[in-house]
């Protein structure tokens, strides 16, 4: 992408495990991320099991049970419907949305962009 190759991002095809691992190491790294990170086997079975191409969010309760399934991206699915699926998930309040945040789901009603999300039980 050139927006990659111009901030110096480029991770090529990985040829085995190792490489992917090392991959998802520098992205953990790089952005700070503070959460669990898993990475697929070489045959992409996560990616094929979730649909998760070309991006998509997921909650997976304390449980191991999959508490949340939003629509694939980008367009499909609802940043706002995650998050209320996690404050719902962590046992907090929702909160109100901002009038940015209201305006977006005003143009979905509308036929806008479609929102997503749902919850499932497997």
């Amino acid at each position: 992408m050139p927006v990659n190759r111009r901030e110096g991002i480029e991770i090529p095809n990985h040829k085995d495990l190792a490489s992917r691992r090392s991959a998802a190491s520098k992205c953990v790294e790089g952005l700070k991320l503070a959460l669990p990170t898993l990475i697929d086997s070489m045959d992409g079975s996560a990616e094929q099991s979730y649909s998760g191409w070309p991006d998509r969010i997921f909650l997976v309760g304390l449980d191991g049970k999959l508490a949340y399934r939003g629509e694939p991206g980008p367009r499909g699915f609802s940043v706002g419907d995650a998050e209320a699926a996690l404050r719902k998930l962590l046992g907090l309040p929702g909160r109100t949305a901002g009038p940015d945040e209201r305006a977006g789901e005003e143009g979905r009603a509308k036929g806008g962009e479609k929102g997503g999300g749902g919850s499932g039980g497997k």
